[in-house]
């Protein structure tokens, strides 16, 4: 019935059966997170360098800015600096990377 993100035992969830165009490299747990946080939340920036995921829970935003952090530093990835900004009543993670974002097209993300 419509739109969530909260999900209970038993619900039906649905994902693609395959996924084409992407890598078939095993791919950081880390990197997925953050992925599908960017996918499910966030924004890219039309000059394609800047990416935003919003989320009403800070703490959430810290593990996801600690865990591409972490990432990038384990894969040589330049980041600069991501910060985490309230507007109003909303939390934002902002990163700006060329590195990062050459990298997911590497990887296959569009």
């Amino acid at each position: 019935q419509g739109w969530t993100n909260t999900f209970k035992e038993n619900d039906y969830i649905l994902v693609p059966k395959k996924i084409t165009g992407f890598t078939q490299k095993k791919i950081d747990l880390r990197l997925i997170k953050f992925l599908s946080w960017l996918i499910s939340e966030g924004y890219e920036s039309i000059n394609g360098n800047r990416l935003r995921i919003y989320q009403n829970n800070r703490k959430t935003l810290e593990l996801i800015k600690k865990d591409i952090e972490s990432y990038c530093l384990d894969n040589n990835i330049i980041i600069n600096k991501p910060s985490i900004k309230k507007t109003r009543d909303i939390f934002s993670l902002q990163i700006t990377s060329k590195s990062l974002v050459d990298h997911l097209k590497e990887l296959g993300y569009k």
